[in-house]
């Protein structure tokens, strides 16, 4: 059953990321894309396809102008691309020879995303939406009503689903033209993740958790007890997870019916990772990380030093690297043991990327992008 379920997820990700008619992705350097995303894929799951660390030293580090909370996006070509506060995209090669910067003209929390012909998509703090050329020159950009806080997530047909603090998710062809905008009742700063039946789902600070069509219809809404600030995830089955700042993780059916829900000590705004065997991976502000079994029983759970909102990736191992804003980097063992702790300058809410060849990337609060390998 385990080995059906593994094959059933698989395939739900690659019609998302190749549907019909759709050429699989390729970067520039004609490499599918390590690390193309924020969580990697349009379903959000945090799981990588490539083994991890099983120890961990700071290969380089790389000092940028202002904190990092963005998150890495790794291309097949091996560049690495992150936001900085202090208002730059920055890209640099998996050995941390910097190629560009680009300004955006405000503060860069969004994650950048990376397509397949290796053109950047990213939102800012000025309210702009962008795409850049794989050397970081603008190719179009879009302005919106309030900042974009939301990380895009894109599909395999070139869609870009984006959320902005003025209330709407954006849909945006590959070109920069509006296909459709929708208005919740409050910011969006959750990314939008997408189900491979096309239905896009997002929160808001109105206290829901939407789903709409792909043509940006709303097909339900669910009402949580705070804000929704976590990003969702998607499995095989089309069931939805999210965190809330309710202190509650949720699980949803495709219909938007309550699966079931777990109560963590306080807030949650870390999105979760889902394994191949249906484990739920997620972190929250009373400094746990936890595992959760498939039917939301508590599996383990591992404390850290302080609120853990930096969202979970976990590797082909099934093995979890989650940061803390206790300043460290953790890789947490399957059974929930700690195997490593890296200390870095800083708080860590940016979300780790594993890039090829056992190298991981995370972005910290001391303004330095993190390379750590064995």
């Amino acid at each position: 059953m385990k080995i059906l379920r593994s094959i059933l997820y698989l395939a739900s990700l690659l019609v998302l990321m190749f549907p019909a008619g759709c050429a699989s992705e390729k970067t520039g350097a004609g490499a599918p894309s390590t690390w193309p995303q924020f969580r990697n894929n349009p379903a959000h799951t945090g799981q990588a396809s490539s083994e991890g660390l099983d120890a961990a030293n700071v290969y380089w580090r790389y000092e940028t102008g202002g904190g990092i909370t963005s998150s890495p996006a790794v291309s097949g070509d091996d560049r690495v691309v992150i936001g900085s506060s202090d208002g730059n995209i920055y890209c640099l090669t998996a050995q941390g020879k910097f190629l560009w910067k680009y300004e955006s003209g405000g503060s860069v929390h969004s994650s950048p995303a990376i397509d397949g012909d290796g053109r950047i998509y990213c939102g800012s703090n000025s309210g702009a939406v962008f795409c850049l050329s794989p050397g970081g020159k603008a190719i179009w950009s879009y302005l919106t009503g309030g900042y974009v806080r939301s990380s895009p997530c894109l599909t395999g047909d070139g869609t870009v689903y984006i959320g902005s603090n003025d209330g709407n998710l954006y849909s945006f062809d590959r070109k920069g033209r509006l296909r459709w905008r929708n208005k919740t009742g409050g910011f969006i700063e959750s990314s939008p993740a997408a189900a491979s039946n096309g239905t896009i789902f997002a929160g808001s600070e109105d206290k829901n958790l939407y789903a709409f069509t792909a043509e940006g219809e709303i097909k339900w809404k669910y009402r949580a007890g705070n804000f929704v600030s976590s990003s969702p995830a998607i499995d095989w089955e089309g069931n939805i997870f999210f965190g809330c700042e309710d202190e509650f993780f949720y699980s949803l059916a495709p219909d938007g019916s309550l699966r079931w829900k777990f109560r963590t000590s306080h807030s949650i705004m870390s999105s979760p990772a889902i394994s191949r065997s249906g484990f739920i991976y997620v972190g929250s502000d009373d400094r746990y990380l936890y595992a959760l079994k498939p039917n939301g029983q508590l599996k383990w759970k591992y404390k850290t030093g302080h609120e853990v909102t930096s969202s979970p990736a976990l590797d082909t191992m099934n093995e979890v690297y989650v940061g803390s804003q206790d300043q460290s980097l953790y890789c947490i063992s399957s059974d929930g043991r700690c195997k490593w702790r890296v200390i870095t300058g800083g708080r860590i809410t940016s979300s780790p990327a594993l890039g090829k060849g056992h190298i991981l990337f995370i972005g910290g609060e001391d303004g330095s992008l993190y390379a750590i390998t064995p």
